[in-house]
């Protein structure tokens, strides 16, 4: 009722919870027909009739051009109450929730045109609560979230393909993805594995599994990368060294396990423009060592030096980009 005792609106009530339809009324105690949202502006979160500095109470109702319902909803002093549902031009529900205050509370549903589901979840004042899933339009799940009281990811997520495999699955923590997480390709095959610590950064070793055989592992350490470690189906190819985040060496392996160090690059504190080179005998001695552009690692852009199998200097000299140049010697026994 309004301040003069006229009845301005009435809706029922059923288990605490606004049920059916709204209906409002005039000056006149006559019922009030419905507007467009054509009709209405928004003023810090409020509705109101354009023109009007009083906040609306009313139906709104919007339909396609073969007149149709395409959503209907209520306010109540300018806010959103009671049941909202929305429409496809065939008449088919594609959305249904109830408002309260202008704050979504209850179970909210879409569908998809074919009248299967497309989402469903509970709200409580805006808030996202318990199990929300949503779905492909053939039926089969697309995701899972769980959400604590005050609509924090807390517990298990899980996405889907459309053919039905699993894609992702993970664990959050009060809004911070925690724990071991793991992901899938479309044909099932185990893709990336990982894991956040309690703070919601990578912690430990992430592997990444190719198809034909091989896989990377990232070390990660309270988020910063500090090794990448790539395998091809037999053994350890390369592994990449960092320290505070910049890379500081790349080592490059045979494809045997019977076979030591190949070669290694070695970065300038951490600068990627320039760094060094270093090739080894199968024995593992060094057999090369000269300074290369960081971008490709494998332009010659400095010194060289190039070592016997004893150990022992043979040639000393210079490359600019890729090319010999200045002085160059050959070193004897002595």
């Amino acid at each position: 009722f309004n301040d003069i005792g006229e009845t301005e609106f009435s809706y029922n009530v059923k288990n605490g919870e606004m049920v059916e339809v709204v209906q409002f009324y005039d000056e006149k105690g006559s019922v009030k027909p419905p507007v467009s949202s054509n009709r209405l502006v928004e003023r810090n979160d409020i509705i109101y009739m354009v023109n009007h500095e009083v906040p609306f109470n009313g139906c709104v109702i919007d339909t396609y051009q073969n007149g149709q319902y395409k959503y209907r909803y209520f306010l109540i002093d300018g806010l959103q109450s009671g049941l909202f549902i929305s429409w496809t031009m065939n008449g088919k529900v594609t959305g249904e929730y109830l408002s309260i205050n202008g704050n979504i509370n209850g179970d909210y549903s879409e569908y998809w045109d074919n009248d299967s589901l497309r989402y469903r979840g509970e709200y409580i004042d805006n808030f996202r609560v318990g199990t929300h899933k949503s779905y492909f339009e053939n039926g089969k799940i697309d995701s899972l979230v769980e959400y604590d009281s005050l609509g924090v990811k807390d517990g298990v997520f899980q996405s889907y393909y459309e053919n039905g495999q699993k894609g992702f699955l993970g664990e959050y923590s009060k809004g911070v993805q925690t724990g071991e997480y793991k992901t899938w390709k479309s044909d099932g095959n185990l893709w990336i594995t990982g894991q956040f610590g309690k703070n919601g950064k990578l912690d430990g070793i992430k592997k990444m599994f190719d198809p034909d055989g091989g896989s990377s592992e990232f070390l990660y350490k309270n988020g910063v990368l500090s090794r990448v470690r790539y395998y091809d189906e037999y053994d350890l190819w390369f592994q990449s060294d960092y320290k505070d985040g910049k890379k500081q060496s790349i080592k490059h392996y045979p494809n045997s396990p019977s076979h030591p160090l190949h070669s290694v690059f070695t970065f300038e504190d951490g600068n990627d423009d320039v760094g060094w080179k270093e090739t080894c005998f199968t024995d593992g001695t060094l057999k090369e060592k000269y300074q290369v552009d960081g971008v490709t690692g494998f332009n010659k852009v400095g010194e060289f030096y190039e070592y016997k199998q004893d150990g022992s200097l043979w040639i000393k000299g210079e490359y600019t980009d890729n090319k010999q140049t200045g002085l160059w010697g050959w070193y004897d026994e002595d």
